[in-house]
């Protein structure tokens, strides 16, 4: 965390990508969120609801294409890892095993990422919830409706270029996705 000074600066769009991650999260999982992080396993649960939108902006980003998605898509990883670093501080873990669990994530979050990358690539909502379930995501019963909402999001997300997507980044916080010109129709 201390030489996140020779880190190249980040994009102002970094933060909101997380954010918009985090408020998706808060909101399909708002259990998980209502309290302070009490151990691990909160801890956990928390760090999988997130991972489902960042993997899915992730997801995104790379099938844009563009260099400027590129370096957003790595800025934002960054910028979720220092957040947990910070968060575990916070909540107490030793500075010996900062790291060492910060590793832990980083792992598991590229095989979540894998995994759902194929489901969000093919379209294939059992396949998401499959991960899901594996993942203890959520139980079974809400992974399939959690699934074909993912899905769906992702296929309203491809129909954007990347100026637009960002643009939206206020509204994928409230979880409400809509194209930037039915927005500038509600505003007259």
């Amino acid at each position: 965390m201390f030489l996140n000074f020779l880190k190249p600066s980040q994009s102002p769009q970094t933060k909101e990508i997380f954010n918009s991650a985090l408020a998706q999260a808060k909101k399909t999982f708002p259990q998980r969120f209502e309290m302070e992080t009490r151990d691990a396993e909160h801890r956990r649960q928390k760090f999988e609801a997130i991972s489902i939108f960042m993997a899915l902006y992730a997801w995104y980003l790379k099938t844009e294409g563009s260099k400027t998605a590129g370096q957003l898509s790595q800025q934002a990883y960054d910028h979720m890892f220092d957040m947990y670093e910070i968060a575990m501080r916070e909540q107490g873990v030793s500075d010996v095993r900062v790291g060492p669990e910060v590793k832990k994530l980083a792992a598991a979050f590229h095989g979540r990422l894998e995994s759902y990358t194929k489901a969000f690539d093919a379209g294939d909502t059992a396949q998401l919830a499959e991960g899901f379930v594996r993942n203890h995501v959520c139980e079974r019963e809400k992974a399939l409706g959690l699934s074909i909402a993912i899905i769906s999001e992702a296929r309203q997300m491809e129909t954007q270029d990347l100026d637009a997507w960002l643009a939206n980044l206020k509204n994928l916080q409230k979880s409400i996705y809509e194209p930037k010109e039915f927005l500038a129709e509600d505003a007259s």
